[in-house]
């Protein structure tokens, strides 16, 4: 039953919502491939394997190369906790 909720699940809903109740492939795999990550071709092989493990690392990567100003200094840190 569970894993019917999550197929049913936004795949729009902030990682930081995520990230902590979601631990199904699947839906990292479709994360990864969605548009959110600019078509980087993600190998989960290069991120222990595991696609939940690739979309946070490439999702902290992009928040961090796009860091701009002080401004923004406060969203990054709480995206990181």
């Amino acid at each position: 039953m569970l894993r019917e909720i999550v197929k049913l699940t936004d795949r729009t809903l902030p990682v930081t919502t995520v990230a902590r109740n979601i631990d199904f492939e699947f839906y990292w795999q479709e994360k990864c491939m969605s548009d959110d990550m600019d078509g980087k071709n993600i190998k989960r092989e290069k991120h222990g394997n595991s696609f939940k493990q690739a979309y946070i690392e490439t999702h902290i990567q992009n928040l961090l190369e796009n860091y701009k100003s002080e401004n923004a200094e406060g969203e990054v840190i709480k995206e990181l906790e």
